[in-house]
C-alpha cells in the first residue's frame, strides 16, 4: 500500500498540496505497522490456526505467506522497514 502523501497518483482534496511528480512513492508506514503488530501476535500464538481462531480479522495465510516472502527473499521494491514501535518485547 502505498504512502498517500509521496504517491502523485492519489487523489488530493481540495485545497491540499499534492506531492510533487517527481516524489519517490514509499509504503504506508501505517500499514505496514499493523502488519508487523498481527505478525508478533502470530508469533506469540505459534501455531497459525490458533492465532486465526483468537484474530479472525487479522493475518490471512497468503498474507502471513507474502510478508514471510518479504524477510527471507529480496523485494523488489527494496527492503521493508523494521519495527520499531516503542513497544517492550519487540526489537530490531
Amino acid at each position: 500500500m502505498t504512502c498517500h502523501s509521496t504517491d502523485p497518483l492519489v487523489e488530493v482534496p481540495p485545497g491540499a498540496k499534492a506531492p510533487a511528480p517527481t516524489t519517490d512513492t514509499r509504503e504506508c508506514c501505517g500499514a505496514l505497522i499493523l502488519v508487523q503488530r498481527e505478525w508478533m501476535r502470530v508469533q506469540a500464538c505459534r501455531e497459525f490456526n490458533v492465532y486465526r481462531r483468537a484474530h479472525s480479522s487479522g493475518l490471512t495465510k497468503l498474507g502471513a505467506q507474502k510478508l514471510v516472502e518479504r524477510y527471507l527473499f529480496l523485494d523488489p521494491d527494496g527492503p521493508m522497514a523494521l519495527p520499531d514501535l516503542g513497544q517492550e518485547g519487540i526489537s530490531r
